[in-house]
């Protein structure tokens, strides 16, 4: 956002990060572009009552999407319980240490703008807060975060499909068939799913009542941390697009 300082708007963000006065009564992904400043609640939480200040003469779709993106990522790390030893020793590392602290937020400011879906942001906010509980350091955050940057969100329900079934052989691509996933649609995920290596493909032949040669596949360790971490709490308004 270039409407008001980048710093200002890092500030009002650390605020509301595990903020237990955080606003949890309110749908965020719900909220529509062009009522995002008509609702009375939502126009009194400070960072969106900053850049209603800030602007003149109108704010640019891009600039509202991204705000109402961090809201809904700001509403779900602000669920569950966020007095936690772990939570509490982060807040205050951010709060000591301001080098820290903007490199994080803006880490987060530029994940949220390449989104093109709020969805991503619901699971970016539980990838952090995994990361601010201790579960997986910097570093996994990042590369778990730069995966969900690049599958679409119609793959979700592969991965899924994929999770259920991690015990289990692998999955044969050219016969695959399920009443819930198209095949072409299936293939394609696989194939987004394996480029950031949440899922094995093998060139094999598998040997049961017939032989099918072709491609298997399977997820790999890097999609089952994937999608605990970040769709197994909730994940039937990620899949649904309707």
């Amino acid at each position: 956002m270039q409407l008001i300082p980048i710093e200002s708007i890092n500030e009002l963000t650390f605020r509301e990060i595990f903020n237990k006065s955080f606003d949890l009564s309110i749908d965020y992904s719900e909220i529509t572009l062009d009522s995002l400043f008509d609702d009375a609640v939502v126009r009194e939480i400070p960072i969106v009552k900053t850049v209603v200040a800030a602007v003149k003469i109108g704010i640019a779709y891009r600039e509202k999407y991204f705000l109402k993106k961090l809201l809904v990522f700001l509403s779900e790390i602000n669920k569950g319980d966020i007095n936690t030893e772990n939570i509490i020793a982060f807040r205050e590392k951010m709060q000591r240490d301001k080098k820290y602290r903007d490199k994080v937020i803006t880490m987060i400011s530029v994940l949220l703008d390449k989104f093109v879906d709020d969805k991503k942001a619901k699971i970016l906010g539980r990838l952090f807060k995994a990361y601010a509980e201790g579960t997986i350091n910097w570093v996994k955050f990042i590369e778990l975060s730069s995966c969900l940057d690049l599958v679409f969100v119609s793959d979700f329900i592969v991965l899924k499909y994929l999770y259920d079934r991690r015990d289990g052989d692998m999955i044969h691509i050219e016969t695959f068939s399920d009443a819930t996933i198209d095949s072409s649609s299936f293939e394609s995920a696989v194939t987004r799913l394996n480029a950031i290596g949440a899922v094995l493909v093998e060139a094999m032949a598998d040997v049961g009542d017939s032989i099918h040669l072709g491609r298997h596949t399977k997820i790999t360790q890097l999609g089952i941390v994937f999608y605990e971490l970040g769709f197994s709490k909730d994940i039937s308004d990620l899949i649904n697009f309707a």
